[in-house]
């Protein structure tokens, strides 16, 4: 039986090489200057040295001009100048296909610092193994060309964040985290009104008397001051190995008051809250959050503490409570009349060391935080 023969590869320069190289050639073989072959073809002198050099094509026109001096056909040129320009085109090509499998290789070294896995299980990346395929999905989900992009867009930030000391805030955390709020953001339809401080701080009652409500409740008013504020509040959900309990980011020229349920206990929750409005109200855009190449100011943080600790429960009012005998049913007696959940009490009393933290009678007035169904 005969075998089918195989046809040839098309023959592939490995060198672009420019029609201009034979002009020179024929030229230095007639014995004919540049300058003599310009006269000759009515062009410029400079026209004809760029054509050599290929720096300029050579035209249906050109070709005709050449055929008429060289007496190498106008069909010739025009194959040629194809040639020329075709192997350019593939050679750039194959260069920037090496660059990008270079650039490729470099990220995927970073590969172990993005939380892939969660990011497929939600549905923002496609679930694969391949670490090329990796890497290309995590580029298109930040919508960045390199992660070194990812590191020079952190940079750009200002920002104060709540840490747990469980694990490292870095670079490829909070851009995945920011990434995903933007996202939210956008699907929940927030379009707030320009940032207003004054307006803000008039609503924090209201977000005290909040604390006493269900979460759904809570993320109802939390829109509704947001939108008049002008800050994009939002709960999104935190993933494996990321400590930050909230943060407020500017996000263009927008707030974004950004809150985890890292610790699954309401008086953190609104302690985080309290604390980043701190920041926005007092602090304008000074902080960046502590992490990989990170600093965080702990003169401003310990404000920003401060500020929440008294908001949610005032000095005068801390005062009377301190003079009361602490058990549960008086914080809960002293919570109703402040107006404020019970576990806010308990936690501030527990993290003064007022309270064990081991205490079971008073850790069942500590609500648990989940998200919601």
């Amino acid at each position: 039986m005969a075998t089918k023969p195989v046809a040839p590869k098309t023959y592939e320069a490995p060198l672009a090489i420019a029609p201009g190289v034979t002009v020179a050639e024929m030229l230095k073989d007639a014995g004919m200057t540049q300058k003599e072959l310009a006269i000759r073809m009515g062009r410029p002198a400079q026209a004809v040295n760029e054509i050599i050099r290929g720096k300029k094509a050579i035209t249906a026109e050109t070709a005709s001009q050449l055929e008429a001096v060289l007496e190498l056909p106008q069909s010739y040129w025009l194959k040629r100048e194809q040639n020329f320009q075709a192997a350019k085109q593939r050679i750039a090509e194959q260069a920037r296909l090496e660059q990008e499998k270079a650039e490729i290789a470099k990220d995927a070294e970073r590969l172990a610092e993005f939380p892939y896995n969660e990011l497929a299980k939600r549905g923002y990346v496609k679930s694969t193994r391949g670490r090329a395929e990796r890497v290309v999905e995590l580029r298109r989900f930040l919508r960045v060309a390199n992660f070194t992009a990812v590191d020079n867009y952190i940079n750009s930030f200002r920002m104060a964040a709540r840490l747990a000391k469980t694990s490292e805030l870095t670079f490829a955390k909070l851009a995945v985290w920011l990434r995903i709020a933007e996202l939210e953001a956008a699907a929940e339809g927030w379009h707030p009104e320009s940032f207003n401080s004054s307006m803000l701080e008039r609503q924090l009652p209201i977000l005290r008397q909040l604390s006493r409500e269900p979460m759904d409740e809570v993320a109802r008013i939390l829109r509704r001051i947001g939108e008049e504020a002008g800050v994009v509040f939002l709960f999104v959900r935190e993933f494996k190995g990321f400590p930050t309990k909230g943060i407020n980011a500017w996000i263009g020229n927008r707030p974004y008051v950004l809150l985890t349920l890292h610790g699954k206990r309401h008086d953190m929750l609104w302690f985080s809250l309290f604390h980043e409005i701190g920041h926005l109200l007092l602090h304008d855009r000074q902080l960046i959050v502590e992490g990989e190449g990170l600093v965080q100011d702990e003169r401003l943080e310990l404000e920003a503490d401060t500020f929440a600790r008294d908001k949610l429960i005032s000095p005068d009012d801390y005062a009377r409570l301190r003079k009361l005998p602490l058990t549960p049913q008086t914080i809960r007696s002293f919570a109703d009349s402040i107006q404020i959940d019970p576990g806010i009490v308990v936690g501030r009393l527990m993290h003064e060391g007022l309270i064990r933290y081991d205490n079971v009678r008073f850790r069942k007035l500590l609500r648990p935080a989940d998200w919601m169904k």
